[in-house]
């Protein structure tokens, strides 16, 4: 999803008098008018902006299964429900949105809000699972179980993404070592 921030960096860079330094709401909105038409540009534009502000509490691939905590002020429980709340609200949009627009909708905001929620899920749970069976309890199986079927949902949305974008995300990007 580099293309919006790129677009915005370039429109700045167009015109740096026109763009200050609290502009960026009011330029996600013109953002999202011109790209997926003036009807939910508002809704657009407020996806793009949360996704921005939750992506950007840790980058992704820095993100481990201790990254927020599961035991201290249900850390990990209210960045989930952020996320997931987003994803209702891009799917919402998503299909409110005319059929034109939803393969561009779907790769600039819908997926990486999608993977992002799913990606956070599955971490959190591998974490509960590594506690609970580390205490042998058997409903360290309901997390473990919990972690495939998320492993199963990141594969649904990468083949999905892959019928716009054919092999654009065949690269691992679950625990991935390498640059």
């Amino acid at each position: 999803m580099q293309e919006l921030p790129i677009s915005h960096f370039f429109d700045l860079a167009y015109d740096i008098d026109r763009w200050g330094p609290e502009s960026t709401t009011e330029w996600l909105k013109l953002w999202a008018a011109r790209e997926f038409g003036p009807e939910l540009s508002e809704s657009v534009a407020e996806v793009a902006h949360k996704y921005s502000r939750l992506a950007s509490l840790k980058k992704f691939e820095l993100i481990e299964t201790r990254t927020f905590s599961v035991h201290n002020y249900n850390e990990a429980e209210k960045i989930l429900d952020d996320w997931n709340a987003l994803a209702k609200k891009a799917q919402d949009v998503h299909n409110k949105l005319d059929k034109k627009y939803h393969d561009a909708f779907f790769q600039l905001l819908l997926h990486p809000v999608l993977s992002g929620a799913n990606f956070l899920e599955l971490f959190i749970a591998s974490e509960r699972n590594a506690i609970y069976s580390g205490q042998g309890r058997n409903s360290a199986n309901v997390w473990a179980r919990k972690v495939l079927d998320k492993f199963d949902v990141d594969a649904q949305l990468t083949k999905r993404y892959n019928k716009i974008w054919p092999h654009m995300m065949d690269q691992t990007h679950i625990g991935y070592v390498y640059w």
